[in-house]
């Protein structure tokens, strides 16, 4: 009896090895690790300079600082986003130009990923962007510039006419100290420029469309001239191909999976198309070691596009 009872036990255990090397479950990686936010280089509170009497500038608030470890506590519910986007610190003060007040805000993330894609979710869908840094725009009274690994907001408490003229002193000065180039992240110029919507470019940090382990995610939207419709496209590095792994557990997960369309030359077993509640086919598959996809596929519009970008990209 103890003999069927340890075989069985053997067999099962067989089973249960066989069946999670089969699954390769794949670990979720934490959002940040505040340690490590903490323990990075601060430079940010380096951007607030003192009084320029020849520009007319005067300080006239203290320069307040907010570290990782003080952010839930300074932050409330906002914390858990800015630390999610890898949040080094931010600084807050107030300059007075002439007789008109200006807030500031100097936030510094980890990399100019990071900033970015903590500025592009704050840029509204189809704003005017300007050149001030290696993007800005203007959202109500607020100026939104980033630059390197630094995202910078200005707000004139006083609306008027000098507002701008303003916006530019404060940031030129600030920017002297920013020794980053004027450039978006690198791995945007690895998207078809072609039929690009301006600006649409975005950088997700962890868990893309709430994937587990998905996560250093780029994507830019394109417009089909032929239908109107809009698609977006997403990259990703993947070296070792965990994310694939975690795309395609996740796409079964779903129940969901279909044929991978035949015209991408995809190398075999390296591809998934699934459809994704609310967001239509999605098509991805592995490209030197870059994971890249397309959000609402359409096959009678969108083949060409993909395949060239596939073609571009070996």
């Amino acid at each position: 009896m103890k003999k069927i009872i340890f075989l069985t036990a053997v067999i099962f255990w067989a089973g249960f090895i066989s069946c999670s090397k089969k699954k390769r479950i794949i670990p979720t990686q934490p959002p940040y690790i505040l340690e490590n936010l903490q323990s990075f280089p601060f430079y940010a509170d380096s951007l607030i300079f003192g009084d320029i009497d020849s520009l007319k500038i005067k300080r006239i608030d203290t320069v307040t600082v907010i570290r990782p470890d003080q952010a839930k506590a300074k932050l409330g519910e906002k914390a858990e986003h800015y630390l999610t986007y890898q949040m080094i610190g931010m600084v807050k003060t107030k300059y007075k130009i002439g007789s008109d007040i200006v807030d500031v805000k100097v936030i510094q993330f980890a990399d100019k990923s990071d900033a970015y894609g903590f500025y592009a979710g704050l840029r509204p869908d189809g704003v005017v962007t300007r050149k001030l840094g290696a993007e800005s725009f203007n959202g109500g009274d607020t100026t939104y510039i980033t630059q390197g690994a630094y995202v910078v907001l200005l707000f004139p408490e006083k609306e008027n006419k000098k507002n701008d003229e303003e916006i530019n002193i404060i940031w030129k000065q600030m920017a002297q100290k920013i020794y980053a180039n004027h450039m978006l992240p690198s791995y945007f110029m690895l998207f078809p420029y072609r039929g690009r919507i301006m600006p649409s470019a975005k950088y997700f940090p962890y868990h893309f469309l709430k994937i587990p382990n998905f996560r250093e995610v780029y994507t830019t939207d394109y417009l089909n001239k032929k239908n109107g419709d809009t698609l977006t496209l997403l990259l990703t590095m993947d070296k070792k191909g965990i994310k694939f792994i975690s795309l395609r557990q996740y796409a079964q997960s779903l129940g969901t999976v279909i044929p991978t369309p035949r015209a991408f030359s995809f190398a075999k077993d390296s591809s998934i198309a699934f459809k994704y509640p609310e967001k239509g086919i999605i098509v991805a598959g592995v490209v030197r070691k870059k994971l890249i996809g397309i959000i609402g596929y359409n096959a009678n519009t969108d083949e060409m596009l993909i395949e060239n970008w596939i073609q571009g990209l070996q």
